[in-house]
């Protein structure tokens, strides 16, 4: 039986030495520029994004494993050489337990370890709190058949990061790298009005980008902008492909309110404005009553989500020494 992936470098992932090192690195850099700014912006919120986020309908995997056996030249994910992912930012692991059902073995990567202590187990997963930016330091080269990333590239040091990923993955492998954008409701059998519904949208934009529009980083624009500009660089990677789809989720009000309470600008107004009411409960009341919900429990909301994505393949690798 062939030994598993990495064997003999798990140590180095989870090295708290190495890691240290990298921590003091980020204090020295002391900005948003910095490899591990996301963990300290995200921590105080993992209980929330393990709970309330959403997770990726099957079509986006499916989306992203087609790419994928492309790339190997016809080998599908998860068969033959198709064995190593890793999914960077993990966050609670949502995106790697889904991962595993499909890859032998998967690695969840995520700066913060209050993220990880929230993260989802299982029996081929691994966890390790490492920077995207220093992958290199602790994978071997040419090793990596699939590199997702959810919600994640815009925190990045974009281009540091492709240096790192063009290095650990095979010369089959591929990156696969997606965000959501604002959530809209859509009409439905238990919510039919669709003036409503569109008055509800045009309510949430304006919450979005003016009640707590001050306090979102301004890396919120790369999502607005699709992440047009964070491309890798032709010496990096010689193929980038992008696709549009959209997810949809049927919600409840108490986890639509529990979704946007996940949100790092809406943590950021109550840290700064205490005292302040808090502006979800206005908000609530304003969807409900355009919405029609009587029951905030009841899962009668249809929640729909952009999706974009960038397929990267075909990396452009250094010549390895020989053994």
């Amino acid at each position: 039986m062939a030994p598993p992936p990495f064997d003999g470098y798990e140590e180095d992932l989870l090295d708290d030495e190495v890691l240290q090192d990298e921590e003091e690195e980020w204090v020295e850099l002391g900005d948003e520029g910095a490899p591990g700014f996301r963990a300290a912006l995200f921590s105080s919120q993992a209980g929330l994004y393990a709970r309330y986020r959403p997770n990726y309908p099957p079509h986006v995997y499916q989306r992203i494993y087609d790419f994928a056996e492309v790339a190997s030249g016809g080998v599908r994910p998860g068969q033959g050489s198709q064995e190593l992912a890793l999914d960077i930012g993990c966050g609670p692991g949502n995106v790697t337990v889904e991962l595993a059902k499909t890859y032998v073995q998967v690695v969840g990567v995520d700066p913060s370890k209050d993220q990880l202590d929230h993260a989802i187990q299982g029996p081929n997963i691994r966890y390790a709190q490492v920077a995207a930016e220093f992958l290199a330091h602790h994978l071997p080269p040419r090793s990596v058949d699939l590199i997702a990333m959810a919600e994640t590239l815009h925190w990045l040091d974009h281009l540091r990061f492709y240096e790192q990923a063009r290095l650990i993955l095979k010369p089959t492998g591929c990156l696969a790298i997606w965000c959501y954008d604002l959530a809209e409701f859509e009409p439905n059998e238990a919510h039919p009005d669709a003036e409503g519904a569109e008055k509800a949208n045009a309510l949430m934009r304006a919450y979005t980008y003016s009640v707590i529009g001050p306090f979102w980083d301004n890396r919120r624009t790369y999502i607005d902008r699709r992440y047009a500009g964070l491309e890798p660089l032709a010496s990096q990677f010689r193929v980038v492909e992008r696709a549009d789809m959209r997810m949809e989720h049927m919600w409840s009000m108490d986890h639509f309110v529990g979704f946007l309470r996940s949100w790092s600008p809406y943590a950021a107004f109550r840290k700064t404005y205490p005292d302040k009411e808090d502006p979800l409960v206005d908000l609530r009341a304003q969807l409900n009553k355009l919405l029609g919900v009587t029951d905030d429990a009841a899962a009668t909301l249809r929640v729909t989500f952009p999706v974009f994505l960038l397929l990267i393949r075909d990396p452009v690798q250094p010549e390895l020494p020989p053994l």
